[in-house]
């Protein structure tokens, strides 16, 4: 009687302590894990939101990257830490593409985290060489259903978004151009520019260098709405390609677990931030988009639930950690 006694006061002294931690959140400094290596538009993102966070907050916010694996090793440590608000994770689109393409992904998106915030997408655009003759979407479909197999789209590597945008694109217009897979983004634009390849699905911000210069045409972008850069470029939508509404976006996640008073602060406090960084995070390559965390959840679902669509239409085969990406 005396040891379930003691038991039962233990865990309500657990709740009481984890309630009172919640309330006094953050009393020390939090952890933001960025699943890649520095550079890029993720890690930029990062860092502008924890400088802004660390005034919000009122405690120091630390960009902490831990890269490999398809950003499976941050992810994973992620979810394995303690759900208190002082670890958490910069996700992106490349989380919901790996419960696709890996065999044994070390994480579930759904029951290892807690969404905190979507605040960013960045937009998705068809790109094509300046030589290549179509000059719409409408002009590209009609060419490569007369010539299947003929022509290709270049991709950032085997399971990318670039890739499995590309996969999506073909089935909705039900073509048959062939992937050629690269080492990153890079690569495939200096190639599609150059005209070894035709076409690829790049991101704005990577591929702008190119359109100003004159050596890529954007054809169409993948989002829901026209771009403020790309006013005059439709929405493939707009031009009659249906079910490829994807973009690559960027949120906040916490371990399951974390008290709701935890996420509704950090929630109020990324809002608060966009107000400062809001500007530049469009230098960087990234549209603020901020939601709830409900919202930010059902992305979650509906982002899985794409890329695995995706992935079986590619045919392509499941990868083990340290493949593809």
């Amino acid at each position: 009687m005396t040891r379930l006694r003691c038991g039962f006061l233990f865990v309500i002294f657990a709740i009481l302590s984890t309630v009172s931690e919640a309330k006094n959140y953050p009393s020390q400094p939090v952890k933001l894990i960025v699943p890649f290596a520095p550079g890029g538009s993720t890690d930029a993102s990062a860092r502008l939101l924890a400088a802004a966070l660390t005034t919000r907050l009122g405690q120091p916010v630390i960009v902490e990257n831990k890269p490999g694996g398809g950003a499976n090793i941050g992810t994973e440590y992620v979810a394995h830490a303690r759900p208190d608000g002082y670890t958490v994770l910069l996700a992106s689109a490349t989380q919901a593409i790996d419960m696709a393409i890996y065999r044994h992904p070390h994480f579930d998106l759904k029951r290892d985290f807690a969404p905190v915030a979507e605040f960013g997408t960045s937009p998705v655009v068809l790109l094509k060489n300046v030589a290549f003759p179509p000059r719409s979407v409408a002009e590209l479909v009609v060419l490569a259903k007369h010539n299947p197999g003929k022509y290709f789209f270049a991709s950032a590597g085997v399971g990318s978004l670039t890739h499995l945008t590309s996969e999506l694109f073909n089935a909705a217009a039900g073509i048959d151009v062939h992937h050629v897979p690269y080492k990153g983004a890079g690569p495939a634009m200096n190639d599609v520019a150059g005209g070894q390849v035709q076409m690829m699905f790049g991101l704005e911000v990577g591929a702008a260098p190119y359109m100003q210069a004159g050596r890529l045409v954007p054809l169409a972008v993948s989002g829901q709405t026209r771009i403020p850069d790309l006013p005059d470029v439709p929405t493939l939508e707009e031009a009659g390609i249906h079910g490829v509404d994807v973009d690559s976006w960027y949120g906040i996640l916490v371990p399951a677990g974390t008290p709701p008073e935890v996420i509704a602060k950090l929630n109020g406090a990324i809002a608060e931030s966009m107000k400062d960084i809001g500007v530049k995070l469009h230098a960087v390559g990234i549209v603020p988009h901020m939601t709830s965390a409900d919202a930010f959840g059902r992305l979650l679902d509906n982002q899985v639930t794409i890329w695995k669509k995706a992935v079986l239409q590619s045919h392509m085969p499941m990868l083990d950690e340290g493949e593809g990406q």
